[in-house]
């Protein structure tokens, strides 16, 4: 997102959308932006195709699960009434993954309200993937939702030394027969399916609260 304003995500494209230009900037520019994380690395500033620069950072405070952003853009680029075949949601761990329950070195050095604030992201992200599944979970093989649901609560961002316990609860998690079903299902889905719903459908769709 863009440092001096985060009413909306700022997206980098390959491609052209509709009266939205992107940015013109390298890829490495634009992973290092998304990669900016609230207290780990820097922002970084980059100049756009009008030489103006401007400063961007890790969109994680407005859209920690960015999975409406991408519907959104799907109605963009393809238009309302393009049939999609599923939408794929990919978490990095149950909501506790953060591990700010027991403070570890890096967490002592943070102040107390980016730990509340931190939490509060942990939580959004598991609130916005309830809502998908509110509004698809009723039409069949439309909505996938895979997230490592145990096994990494202690497990802090900045112990990226403990990849290997990350690892051994993904593939835990990835071999439990219900994932797996999904899994199938959605391989099946992605070989064959031409699509099951409009992007008009998916944006008219009401929550219940």
């Amino acid at each position: 997102m863009r440092v001096d304003n985060a009413a909306s995500p700022a997206l980098f494209r390959t491609y052209t959308v509709r009266s939205n230009a992107s940015d013109n900037c390298f890829i490495w520019e634009a992973a290092r932006a998304t990669t900016a994380a609230l207290t780990f690395f820097k922002s970084i500033s980059i100049r756009g195709t009008d030489g103006i620069e401007q400063e961007f950072c890790d969109g994680g405070l407005r859209w920690n699960n960015p999975v409406h952003v991408v519907i959104e853009e799907g109605e963009r680029v393809f238009g309302p009434k393009r049939r999609v075949a599923c939408i794929v949601s990919i978490g990095t761990g149950h909501q506790s993954t953060i591990g700010l329950e027991d403070a570890d070195w890096y967490q002592a050095l943070l102040p107390t309200n980016v730990i509340h604030l931190l939490k509060r992201l942990a939580t959004d992200c598991e609130e916005k993937a309830e809502e998908c599944e509110k509004r698809y979970g009723g039409l069949p093989g439309l909505y996938y939702r895979f997230n490592v649901d145990h096994g990494l609560e202690k497990v802090s961002w900045a112990d990226w030394e403990m990849v290997g316990t990350v690892k051994t609860h993904t593939i835990s998690y990835l071999e439990k027969r219900p994932v797996e079903r999904k899994l199938d299902q959605l391989a099946d889905i992605l070989q064959t399916r031409q699509g099951n719903v409009t992007t008009a459908g998916l944006s008219t769709v009401q929550i219940s609260h």
